[in-house]
This record gives C-alpha cells, structure tokens and sequence, in this order.
C-alpha cells in the first residue's frame, strides 16, 4: 500500500463515520437484553448477524450452547490476506438494583448513551459493526479480510471464545474491552478452586464427638491471607501483582449439628508468566503447612470453578502494538503508552491460539458491572474512528 491510496482510504471511510449514528447503534443493542445466565444471547446474535448482513459480510452462527451462539463474520478483501479479527462479547451481567436509569432503556442523554453493558461490552461491539459498517459504505476495498467474532459466555466462563478458537486462525486480533480508547496489552487472568475441610458430624450439645470443619478452616483462612500478603512481591510491569483472596464461604447443615464440611471459595489472580498449575500447587503447599501443624485437621482442594481463563500478554515491541498506537495518535493527538489490565478477558484464548491480540474499547473499565453504567458517546466516535484507521493501516487498500 503506498501512503496516498492508504491516506485516501482513511480520508473516504472515516467521512463516513458518525458519532450520533455509532450511538444511536449502541442504544439499539443495550435495548436488547442478554444477561447471562439467565437471557440466552440468541436475539442480540440475530441482530448483529444481520447488521453484518448489511455491511455486505458473510455470516455464520456458529452454536455454542442451545440458542446461544458466536457470531461470525467475514468482509472479504480483494487479497483475503492478511485477515484482522475484531472480537468482543455480546452477553452482559445482570442490572441488579439501585438504578436510576432504566437499565435496558438504552437513554442517549447529556453526551452519554446508559444502560447494563453500554460499557462492557457493547460499547466496543457497536464501534466494531460501525467501523466494519464505514468501510463498506465508503467503497473502499481493503486487501485483506475483516473477521468480526461476536462470542457469547463471556461473563461466566468464556464457553463463546473456547469454542471459537477451536477452529479459527487470523494475522491479528483486537478484543473490545473498555479501555478508554487506550492500548492495552496484557491482561491478569483468574483462577478459582473451591477449598474443603472435613469433618465429623455430631450433635452440637455434644461437640466433643464431633469434629467441626468450621474452626477447622479457621486456620485455612488465616494462611491463605498471608499467602495472598506474599504475592505482592511479585510485580509485572503492567498488570501489578498477583492476588489470592477467599469470596464465598459455607459450611453446615442445620443450626443443631456440628457441621462435617466446609468449603470456600478461592480468587486467584494470575499475572502474565503464571499458570493455573502453578497457582495450584502454592495453595496445596498452604493446605499442606496447616495440615501438618494441625494432624486433625484434613482440608483439601475439591473443585475448580469455571472463568474467563488464564493471563494474556504481547510484546511491547509487536507491530500490531506500534500499528495501534499510532492509530490512537492520529485521533487523539497523543502517544499514550501501552498498559495492562486486571481483569480477565477473551484475549487469554486468541492469543493461546496463537493470534497476535490487544485490546481496546470505549469506556471507563471502573464504570464495568456498576448501577446507571454509561459510555460517553465521544469515547464511540473516537473509538470508531481508531478502528477505522487501523483497519488501512494493517489491511492495506487495493
């Protein structure tokens, strides 16, 4: 691609680009409810399939659970090489209470579109269908392929991405997360085993023929708090330290009865250049340790609950890092370094399958999963915008 036909590209699709239009898109998308677990994804997938139908792309839906299937689409390239990938999730968490807004209301108000999941992520899924919408529109032919991947599961376990990747290969790969419009390029990942302590039932006026599992995750507890207080010596440079903190506690059967069990759940946070195993070996060797000061007691790792998966990194130096920052130059007129996030994403699973991936999105990631979330509809333009031009920048005009 020479600088003036790449130059011409950008100049045709990004005239294209509207910030009212991309929010009233979003506004459209939040209106359709898809809180998992309890909203199966298939309606919002309908629409996003036929909004690529529009663009003039090729669409499968490819089923992940019973009405709930990945969306995947393909706007072909004069060349077919090499092949960009959008990806982001189109399930959201559930509202809860205390909204002031409606909370699948979808409002355009004060520069700000509301509504559960206009951050995270249908933020990002409107700039993507909305930048593959502005290059169709404009009569620019790219050399190389669009991939749009709109995956289900993502707030539970990533069932959505697991399947995708199972058989799916691009040159490179964007994940829409909010992020500010920003550069990320590392991600922490999270890992959950449920822990158990056994004990011995027994009527609770007569403990002593009983062994109660409850004091005996007492020290449990305590360990697995210095073991999380020992993480903190361990930085990566951009996603800060590991952590490990207990979320979820139960234990007993009736008010009556020394209770036989007790079981807690473990939040483990992975930097990048940890593993799950790993992970799990540091929290026997803590079980271990309380074990053996204490022969009564027997406490041992149970299950394992599902995630969104394990720790995600590019190098800094990639080409699809200098690629996207001097897109988000040319829109915001700054060089914002690249910097890592401490949530779990879907990026873990492409770049596991060896798809070179960042991400970027609109948004304020602190605004995530929170009552009256919002994006402001400027954070869209740009975002459509820093799409756009890394779509000519890496595809290359034909």
């Amino acid at each position: 691609m020479n600088d003036l036909s790449g130059n011409l590209g950008v100049d045709a699709i990004l005239s294209d680009i509207s910030e009212s239009e991309v929010s009233s898109l979003l506004s459209d998308l939040v209106q359709i409810d898809s809180t998992n677990p309890d909203v199966p994804e298939k309606e919002i997938a309908r629409f996003v399939a036929d909004h690529l139908k529009e663009s003039g792309c090729e669409v499968e839906l490819q089923e992940v659970l019973p009405d709930r299937p990945n969306v995947i689409g393909r706007l072909r390239g004069a060349e077919g090489t090499p092949t960009f990938a959008f990806n982001t999730h189109i399930d959201v968490v559930p509202a809860g209470e205390g909204w002031t807004e409606k909370p699948f209301g979808g409002e355009i108000r004060d520069g700000r579109v509301y509504g559960r999941g206009s951050t995270d992520a249908k933020g990002s899924l409107a700039c993507q269908l909305y930048a593959i919408r502005a290059v169709s529109r404009s009569g620019v032919r790219l050399k190389g392929d669009i991939v749009m991947t709109a995956v289900a599961d993502e707030e539970f376990c990533s069932r959505g991405a697991r399947k995708l990747v199972e058989n799916f290969s691009a040159d490179y790969g964007l994940v829409g997360e909010p992020s500010s419009s920003r550069v990320v390029v590392a991600h922490r990942g999270s890992f959950r085993p449920v822990v158990i302590t056994e004990g011995v039932l027994a009527h609770s006026s007569r403990p002593d023929l009983g062994v109660n599992a409850i004091f005996a995750m007492a020290p449990v507890l305590q360990e697995l708090e210095k073991y999380g207080e020992s993480l903190t010596e361990r930085k990566h440079r951009l996603c800060g330290h590991p952590t490990c903190t207990v979320t979820l506690a139960k234990g007993g059967i009736k008010d009556n009865v020394i209770p036989n069990a007790c079981e807690v759940v473990v939040d483990r946070r992975l930097v990048p250049g940890e593993s799950e195993e790993e992970a799990e070996r540091e929290i026997q060797e803590v079980l271990n340790r309380v074990m053996k000061s204490n022969p009564k007691i027997k406490a041992r790792i149970d299950r394992h609950i599902p995630t969104t998966g394990g720790p995600a990194e590019i190098p800094l130096d990639h080409p699809l890092v200098d690629a996207a920052r001097q897109a988000v130059k040319e829109v915001l007129g700054e060089d914002f370094e690249p910097t890592g996030k401490t949530g779990a994403t879907d990026m873990n699973h492409f770049v596991r399958a060896g798809i070179p991936t960042f991400i970027l999105g609109p948004g304020d990631a602190g605004i995530s999963h929170q009552v009256d979330e919002f994006v402001e509809t400027q954070q869209l333009f740009f975002t459509s915008q820093v799409y756009s031009r890394l779509l000519v920048s890496l595809l290359g005009v034909a």
